[in-house]
């Protein structure tokens, strides 16, 4: 058993071994970022696969979309957020059109697939609508609706909360897909959420990593992980102020989300240095 996990046997441990996991990746994360060589850590685990960042913000294509989004007209950036985490592919964005056109976006889009491209990046599972292509069902049912509700029946300027049940009120807007577009929305300014610090969407990840730390007997619904991530970040904040500080209540429940895996074992991507064109 390696040193983060080091000792399991009480929730007060189990907490201990989530800060160490945190303060280790974020260690990783600072020392590739100086230009440090590899390895950036003799965690085995962190060294062999992926494991997001501890700050969402950090995350590279996260910084290349909030650049990407100024191409677009202040009005319409709340929506190119939306675009962005639909694909999640900046080579697919770069094609775009820095407004929604959903011809053009059709038309780029079976251009790239008839060409071999991906259209997609594998980071997220989107199913498609059925009897239609994925490509199509994203921009007829997902984007279309959310355009043409428009932003003033979407965005609640001070709640991701709020903002994120809009947004699930809309066809095809899973809770997953709807956490990423608000995360981007307070992230870059589109809302200032008075509710960043207490509240987040669970998802099936963010929740088995709850029920590991605080030996639950099946994963948290939405309320009692809220509540629980609610506790470990006073924890956490009391232990390691300076980086905690950093983080909103979003990036805890995804720290939770990357223990899951790394409590298992593995992540199911194997870490590859980054060596996209656009970055």
């Amino acid at each position: 058993m390696n040193n983060i996990l080091k000792n399991t046997d009480s929730v007060q441990a189990r907490l201990a071994c989530f800060a160490r996991f945190i303060e280790e990746r974020e260690l990783v994360r600072q020392r590739k970022d100086e230009g440090k060589p590899r390895p950036w850590t003799k965690d085995e685990l962190l060294q062999t696969y992926h494991f997001c960042n501890v700050c969402r913000a950090d995350d590279r294509v996260t910084i290349w979309i909030g650049k990407w989004a100024q191409n677009w007209a202040p009005k319409e950036r709340w929506f190119a957020y939306a675009v962005a985490r639909w694909f999640n592919e900046p080579e697919t964005l770069k094609l775009l059109p820095c407004t929604f056109d959903r011809d053009r976006y059709k038309a780029i889009l079976k251009l790239m697939i008839n060409n071999g491209q991906k259209v997609f990046r594998a980071s997220y599972i989107i199913n498609g609508f059925p009897n239609m292509p994925k490509y199509i069902s994203v921009v007829d049912k997902v984007l279309q609706p959310l355009w043409h509700t428009g932003k003033d029946d979407v965005l609640n300027k001070f709640s991701m909360q709020d903002s994120h049940a809009n947004l699930m009120a809309l066809p095809g807007m899973g809770s997953f897909m709807a956490g990423q577009i608000v995360a981007d929305w307070q992230t870059f300014g589109e809302i200032r959420g008075t509710d960043k610090y207490i509240w987040a969407p669970i998802g099936p990840g963010s929740a088995r990593g709850l029920q590991w730390v605080y030996g639950l007997p099946k994963p948290p619904k939405q309320d009692k992980a809220v509540e629980l991530m609610q506790e470990a970040y006073d924890y956490l904040k009391a232990r390691n102020r300076e980086l905690v500080d950093r983080l909103i209540l979003h990036d805890i429940q995804n720290c939770f989300c990357e223990m899951s895996k790394y409590v298992r074992g593995y992540s199911k991507t194997k870490y590859k240095p980054f060596a996209e064109s656009f970055f």
